[in-house]
């Protein structure tokens, strides 16, 4: 980052958000999503607050504004660096409040009994350590427990190269489509991109092409017997995303699928989603009354069953209730209630 646009001036350039600290960050938000950046704060270390240091820090700024007519001279050093790191994250990572810095001299000897020790140290010193210290311990205890969520929750051996699926088990009704994520990291393992490809109970299905770049964004796509493959690999050269389609599932579709590199493989059951199925009604039972009495004109009552198959898979269960119909009963014509009741004798 060059503010000034004096790029070979080291006065005016954050030597240390290189290249490599911006991908450090960005695999960081990569693991643990955006919420990183709410629990993140930047520590200057081995900063001292000497006399010596601050003239220097303000001899650099003298320098600075000398080249960059919007610097302003007045700013405390502390201020420029923090402002000067935000506008970098903001820029470079897309960060969007500011992140809190603390600038403590982590050799400061604070704690020591060495009486002469203490003695060079300037009280000023051991001020600002303390008020930096606590600001972090401060910062530490009101931050609520972060909650993994997505790459967060990724296994052990992700980031060494295994494929990762995020789903073991895939239930899906027929007709629906079913998506397969498999993210593969080849930032600490390029052999993890290696003879990558899918299979089906252990028929391979497709390839992953082994030209795909891991340092550029390229997107990649095929089709093999209804299923859609397709690629993406991450411009930070952290991995390679495959993903397969299997469009309008049916019952062919079921099976245990397989995403495997040279490092190892993940497997995920794709299964065909049932609801219960109830049977056709059975025949009416006999009425439970052969005829009303007129006295007190009470109907009897006919029933009928059915029987239903569980669901698979995850899907609806039936309402026990609808297992059973009844009627009223008896007519003269049996089950014809237009028939009229059919009262007893005498």
């Amino acid at each position: 980052m060059n503010q000034c646009g004096f790029k070979h001036n080291p006065y005016f350039v954050i030597t240390r958000f290189n290249q490599w600290t911006q991908e450090q960050l960005q695999i960081y938000e990569t693991i643990f999503g955006k919420a990183f950046w709410d629990h993140a704060m930047t520590e200057f270390t081995f900063y001292s607050h000497n006399d010596r240091a601050n003239a220097m820090r303000a001899y650099q700024q003298q320098i600075k504004c000398q080249h960059d007519p919007t610097c302003n001279g007045t700013t405390v050093p502390e201020e420029a660096k923090h402002e000067e790191w935000n506008s970098a994250y903001r820029q470079k990572l897309g960060v969007q409040h500011d992140i809190p810095s603390l600038f403590i001299d982590g050799i400061l000897p604070v704690f020591s009994n060495n009486e002469l020790f203490r003695s060079l140290m300037d009280p000023r010193e051991e001020e600002l350590f303390n008020n930096y210290t606590d600001q972090l311990w401060a910062f530490a205890n009101s931050q609520p427990p972060f909650k993994c969520s997505g790459n967060c929750n990724a296994p052990e051996g992700t980031y060494l190269g295994e494929p990762w699926l995020e789903q073991t088990v895939l239930q899906k009704y027929e007709g629906e489509n079913v998506t397969i994520n498999c993210q593969v990291w080849t930032r600490f393992n390029k052999k993890a991109g290696e003879g990558l490809q899918w299979s089906k109970d252990n028929q391979t299905l497709y390839t992953v092409p082994s030209n795909l770049s891991h340092y550029s964004s390229e997107f990649h796509n095929g089709s093999i017997d209804g299923h859609q493959f397709t690629e993406l690999t991450s411009d930070l050269g952290l991995g390679i995303e495959t993903t397969m389609l299997i469009e309008e599932m049916t019952s062919e579709d079921e099976g245990t699928y397989e995403c495997s590199n040279k490092v190892a493989a993940s497997e995920v059951k794709v299964l065909l989603k049932v609801d219960c199925q109830w049977s056709e009604w059975g025949s009416w039972s006999s009425c439970s009354k052969s005829c009303i009495p007129e006295s007190t004109g009470q109907l009897g009552v006919a029933t009928r069953t059915r029987t239903s198959t569980p669901p698979k898979n995850g899907g609806l269960e039936c309402d026990p209730n609808d297992a059973q119909d009844q009627r009223n009963c008896p007519y003269k014509t049996e089950g014809d209630s237009s028939s009229g009741v059919k009262f007893c004798p005498g």
